[in-house]
């Protein structure tokens, strides 16, 4: 009897490690951890335009707290200063990652890079958004999200880590709604999906009181990655047919850091989830996708130039002007985003923003440049150390 690539999916999982908990924390915890990270920060608030706060708290000990700092200049400066290892180990499991750093041109340009939900002014000047000429922008936004995040992080933590990491599942099956709101922005609408995310919620939120909790977080695991997978084809068709995006007929790979990102004329989401579990550093994506890769090679950027470098000369895409006139904004900005981070910190801009943004394209020398920022904050904790004493 043949057995569903769901089941398949579902037992893989269950061999799967469980690790990272969540761990119980309260309200006043999160209040804490922001207010011990702005007094790390109080020092250097003379270089700091704004600190914005995006997200919402949804799950007390599984939701993370993520912070947005606009800094005046381009002054080189160490990122260890700012960094959440300097915090302790309480706040830092609510913080998670690092917060992300910009200037004031690229906040007001959000709308044409990334969709940030819920953001909110914690400390400093307020600033304006500038409006998108066009809802168009949610296509390329849409585009973006889906190379960049999902459903290539419930693949990754899924398959590919070969471990439950059980707080960062929790997290992104939740973000995966706002792959769903980015959808409703183009007019896609579904009440189904609606009540997977309505029933997941209150499951995340009742983490801690749930029975069988591993068996049920491997059954919406697996219905994420289903689901995730149905909104590519759902948006594919939105390409295609929406705004008339005409692809190729040959199908074409292309390599970014340590991934080989894959664009089908033959896109199976059943043969592509049994795929990476022997191959689970390949993503595929449906061919109409490629036009957004193929829009970063023609645009005079540096991370265009990393796309052209590799991506094959046949492989021509027709697409509307207004979508190019809204890519060179969005490509601009987010070139604008990178040289930001490498001036001011020899560091590269968020990966979930832009997949290929590593400061250094060798994996070995960008592992060391890690290494490096990660000794600048351990300097930078011992500094404030010995000023204590």
């Amino acid at each position: 009897m043949k057995i569903s690539t769901r089941n398949l999916l579902i037992e893989y999982l269950k061999k799967c490690e469980f690790v990272n908990p969540p761990k119980k924390m309260e309200i006043y915890d999160y209040a804490l951890a922001e207010e011990e990270y702005l007094k790390l920060i109080n020092m250097e608030k003379d270089k700091i335009k704004s600190i914005y706060k995006f997200g919402s708290i949804g799950a007390l000990g599984i939701s993370d707290i993520d912070y947005l700092i606009v800094f005046k200049n381009t002054k080189r400066d160490s990122i260890g200063k700012y960094h959440i290892m300097n915090l302790s180990n309480r706040s830092r499991y609510l913080f998670c990652h690092n917060a992300l750093f910009i200037n004031e041109n690229v906040f007001k340009k959000l709308p044409y890079w990334f969709p940030f939900f819920k953001l909110n002014l914690v400390w400093g000047e307020k600033l304006y958004l500038a409006k998108s000429p066009s809802k168009d922008i949610n296509l390329l936004l849409t585009t973006q999200y889906f190379i960049n995040k999902i459903p290539k992080d419930l693949l990754e933590y899924a398959i590919v880590h070969k471990k439950i990491n059980q707080r960062i599942i929790l997290a992104i099956i939740y973000s995966l709604k706002h792959t769903n709101s980015l959808l409703e922005r183009l007019g896609v609408k579904n009440k189904k999906r609606k009540d997977f995310f309505e029933k997941f919620g209150k499951f995340r939120s009742n983490w801690f009181n749930e029975s069988d909790k591993k068996n049920k977080l491997i059954s919406y695991l697996s219905e994420a990655v289903q689901i995730s997978l149905e909104f590519m084809e759902i948006f594919d068709k939105i390409l295609i047919n929406k705004f008339n995006i005409k692809s190729p007929e040959t199908s074409f790979k292309i390599r970014i850091n340590d991934r080989n990102l894959y664009f089908l004329s033959n896109w199976n989401k059943d043969s592509y989830i049994k795929k990476m579990f022997s191959h689970p550093r390949d993503y595929q994506y449906l061919l109409s996708f490629g036009y957004y890769l193929y829009l970063w090679k023609h645009s005079k950027t540096f991370l265009g130039k990393r796309i052209a470098k590799d991506f094959p000369r046949d492989i021509v895409y027709q697409i509307p002007w207004e979508i190019k006139k809204l890519f060179k904004i969005h490509s601009e900005t987010l070139e604008e985003y990178n040289n930001f981070c490498r001036k001011k910190f020899k560091t590269s801009a968020n990966e979930y923003h832009v997949l290929w943004t590593k400061y250094y394209s060798n994996p070995f020398i960008n592992w060391i440049h890690e290494k490096f920022v990660k000794f600048e904050a351990i300097i930078f904790i011992l500094i404030n150390r010995i000023k204590q004493f």
